[in-house]
């Protein structure tokens, strides 16, 4: 992952990205979260179609990242996604975003 710092938010950003080569050997390559660093915590971003949510409230995932996805506002010019933001300050929060990134990863294909 590439590391950049940006003055305006004063956080260090990153793209986690999934690579992959089709069986023709194309190189693909797709954004699967935004990752930012900030004083004692990091935040990951997941940003999805809003015709996924109710696919995203059936992964096992704990309470608090199901409030997370059920109040997700819908964004862009047609509402058409929902940003997932996950908040990170300890360990038990990790599989959740673990999840949620193969989640991702497989939409991705």
């Amino acid at each position: 992952m590439d590391w950049r710092y940006y003055n305006d938010g004063k956080a260090w950003l990153s793209k986690g990205e999934y690579k992959w080569t089709t069986a023709r050997g194309t190189d693909k390559v797709k954004p699967i979260f935004w990752m930012s660093i900030w004083e004692g915590f990091f935040k990951t971003a997941f940003f999805f179609s809003t015709d996924v949510r109710d696919e995203l409230l059936f992964l096992p995932l704990s309470d608090d990242a199901n409030e997370v996805i059920k109040n997700a506002k819908p964004m862009g010019k047609t509402a058409r996604f929902i940003p997932i933001v996950f908040g990170i300050k300890n360990d038990t929060q990790l599989n959740d975003v673990y999840m949620v990134a193969q989640f991702r990863k497989e939409k991705v294909k």
